[in-house]
């Protein structure tokens, strides 16, 4: 849970109770769900997995680099995933994405952790000499 996924839209989710469900997995209280017009949409993850998420009225604030209106079907949005089911992730719209935009941000990513772990690893290495150990 919180993890954020890179999401091919395929249209309109098609079960009634969608949007509450979403109101639920984005903590939206019952008076925001009611006042805030919530479109529920569904896409693949790259693993296939299922994702119901909203796409919220005014999305042209939400999710910038699209037009107005929210998301499409065949456009790819980074959505994060705030609870699952037997078969289907729920979650929220953060931006619209690309592939190659997803691709750059999940290298940059790579590098970060990659740069962490290296100094993480520098800073625990034992002092020889000095102070070592003695037996």
């Amino acid at each position: 849970m919180g993890a954020s996924h890179l999401v091919l839209v395929e249209g309109r989710a098609k079960k009634r109770g969608a949007p509450q469900a979403l109101a639920q997995a984005e903590a939206l209280s019952a008076a925001a769900a009611a006042t805030t017009e919530v479109t529920a949409l569904t896409g693949r993850t790259d693993t296939n997995k299922r994702v119901v998420f909203a796409d919220l009225a005014g999305a042209e604030d939400r999710l910038p680099g699209g037009p107005p209106g929210g998301l499409g079907a065949g456009e790819y949005a980074v959505v994060e995933v705030g609870a699952a089911t037997g078969h289907t992730l729920r979650g929220k719209a953060l931006r619209r994405s690309s592939l190659a935009a997803w691709a750059a941000e999940q290298q940059q990513q790579q590098q970060q952790q990659q740069q962490q772990q290296l100094q993480e690893q520098q800073g625990q290495q034992p002092e020889r000499g000095r102070g070592a150990l003695v037996r």
